[in-house]
């Protein structure tokens, strides 16, 4: 099972990020540091491959959710930037 809780990293760092930052996160899967981020007032951006759990985001938290194998396929956010990365 995977943790719900966001890293000490995250917490660490996260909110030195200014209101309103355009936030990516990466292999986002159930979302734990979207959570987290859109809780600090983030504007999160989250990509997974796992169809389910990028449902589940979308039912249940504002954000773009996005379904992509970025490993073996195009990046699916050519030309959109981000103030930040997890």
């Amino acid at each position: 099972m995977h943790s719900t809780t966001p890293s000490p990293w995250i917490t660490r760092f996260a909110p030195q990020f200014p209101a309103h930052s355009q936030v990516l996160d990466v292999a986002c899967g159930s979302g734990r540091h979207a959570r987290y981020l859109h809780s600090l007032g983030l504007q999160v951006t989250g990509v997974d491959r796992d169809s389910a759990a990028i449902a589940a985001l979308q039912a249940s938290l504002p954000g773009h959710w996005v379904e992509a194998d970025i490993e073996n396929g195009p990046w699916p956010l050519a030309g959109q930037q981000f103030d930040a990365l997890v």
